[in-house]
């Protein structure tokens, strides 16, 4: 009986210091993982090769592709945040015409983005 009653004492001792733990310094989430598909278009419609696109996010975690000859490009990131900032930048200068870097913020929940840039000249 006393061996019960040591057995019962120790798993409350031990449950409600689990708890107080958690209550006191929080458990860490889990990250949001996610795969975006970003197209980068011209005012015109047509697909944009070789500008960089980066994914970051308020915790200092850093993403970077470039988009293809279609436009497009894939980016798989996990994040704690509810908003990821997206960067494009014409990173090739005049080779597929001029643009002006765009900004702009996606959350995991998103659906695929189509990005119109706007052209420097």
């Amino acid at each position: 009986m006393l061996g019960f009653i040591k057995k019962s004492l120790l798993w409350i001792v031990s449950g409600t210091a689990s708890v107080l733990l958690t209550a006191c310094y929080g458990v860490m989430s889990v990250a949001d993982c996610f795969n975006k598909k970003i197209t980068v278009v011209d005012s015109a419609g047509n697909p944009i090769e070789g500008l960089e696109i980066t994914f970051s996010d308020s915790s200092g975690n850093i993403d970077v592709t470039y988009s293809d000859k279609d436009g497009e490009a894939d980016m798989f990131f996990c994040t704690y945040s509810q908003e990821v900032k997206v960067t494009v930048v014409d990173v090739d200068g005049k080779k597929n015409g001029e643009f002006k870097e765009k900004e702009l913020y996606v959350s995991p929940e998103d659906n695929s983005r189509e990005i119109i840039m706007e052209s420097v000249e």
